[in-house]
């Protein structure tokens, strides 16, 4: 019996001759020859050519990566990504980008940033001294490396940099206990009362939405009359909106999902009497002074309440601290008491998760023992009327 002999990797016999064939990242070739040693040949020359080609690309993909300033790399990331991002993560993902376009490695090749640049930054801004006298945030330091490892990994993924991404591995500052704000009906009412009196009036049904409904400040701003059914008693918002038709889709919620707000009675009242102002059935809710086309921008906003509460200090100094956006803390606690559950809430709040809406839950301690107590005492009271039935 002839024993056959084992054929190199690659090769094998049909219909007589011998079949060379060859495989790589989606290439391929073959050929067929009347002897081994031709078949042998043939295969390592594609090997070696392969092997070139690879290597030649290896260099490409390695030059590009040098070629490439991480300043670059980050202007790439500003015109491709920040655009598509929510409103609100616009602006701050700028500001982010210029400062690291700021810092002396930044002209660097991508390829040579190391872990020892950014811990080095981190280890200065941690150490600065914030205009009020204190130290950063947590956040103020974890944000931006976050968006630079975001940088990172789209220039790995979208651009096909070989490059490692040094921000991996990093450790953020431990984050500090979240802002707490419980709603303030005495201080709501100066706010009101204050709003009213200015030249600022459309502020007082502004805040009214803001502290009453828990929404967003970017979602108050591209309200349009068309989203709100003062009858039923409720706001339907969309995900986009495309107000002209040759132009994009505005981003209208954060997480990119339709959210129906259900309006209490407070909330009813305010939208009422504003909309004695307009025609009530489409536009903007709070239209641009300078483009009835536009809504009122964010900076307007912005300028218009810090104005406002400034004022408010101004004659009662011992009032706290009150950004805009504690609002929402106040929709958020004052909301949860109509509820059935967590998850209701954060179907009308619109965040994505449990653990983010609980940072925005500041009860009244007062008011949470009064509910506490009134709900034990209907049990308590339950309980003894089927005791004396049994």
């Amino acid at each position: 019996m002839a024993i056959r002999k084992k054929l190199p990797k690659g090769i094998d016999i049909k219909d007589g001759s011998y079949r060379a064939r060859i495989y790589r990242d989606g290439r391929k070739a073959m050929r067929m020859f009347e002897t081994l040693v031709e078949a042998k040949v043939w295969l390592e020359a594609q090997r070696i050519a392969l092997d070139a080609d690879d290597y030649g690309e290896r260099l490409q993909e390695k030059a590009k990566a040098k070629a490439m300033s991480l300043s670059e790399l980050l202007d790439s990331y500003l015109e491709k990504v920040v655009p598509i991002k929510a409103e609100s993560g616009q602006k701050a993902s700028r500001d982010r980008i210029r400062m690291w376009q700021r810092q002396q490695w930044a002209s660097l090749p991508v390829a040579s940033i190391r872990p020892h640049h950014i811990l080095d930054w981190m280890d200065t801004e941690s150490n600065r001294t914030t205009r009020l006298g204190g130290k950063p945030k947590a956040t103020t330091i974890s944000n931006p490396v976050n968006l630079l490892s975001a940088v990172f990994e789209y220039g790995r993924s979208k651009l096909q940099l070989k490059i490692d991404n040094p921000v991996k591995g990093i450790a953020r500052p431990a984050a500090e206990y979240a802002r707490i704000s419980v709603p303030d009906i005495n201080l709501e009412g100066l706010i009101l009362e204050y709003a009213a009196a200015s030249r600022a009036r459309w502020m007082k049904t502004f805040v009214i939405l803001a502290a009453w409904t828990a929404m967003r400040q970017g979602e108050i701003r591209k309200l349009r009359w068309e989203w709100i059914n003062l009858e039923a008693g409720y706001i339907l918002l969309p995900p986009t909106a495309k107000v002209e038709p040759d132009e994009p889709a505005i981003r209208i919620t954060k997480n990119g999902k339709q959210r129906g707000i259900p309006l209490l009675p407070i909330v009813r009242s305010a939208l009422r009497e504003w909309q004695g102002n307009h025609d009530g059935k489409s536009g903007w809710a709070f239209p641009s002074f300078g483009d009835a086309a536009e809504p009122i921008p964010a900076n307007t906003v912005s300028t218009r309440w810090q104005r406002l509460y400034s004022d408010i200090k101004q004659d009662h100094p011992d009032l706290r601290h009150q950004t805009f956006h504690d609002f929402r803390h106040w929709g958020c606690t004052r909301l949860a008491k109509y509820h059935v559950n967590i998850l209701d809430l954060a179907n009308t709040t619109g965040h994505q998760t449990v653990q983010i809406l609980a940072r925005y839950y500041d009860p009244d301690p007062v008011e949470k023992t009064n509910l506490v107590m009134t709900r034990y005492d209907e049990i308590h009271g339950s309980a003894e009327t089927t005791k004396s039935m049994t």
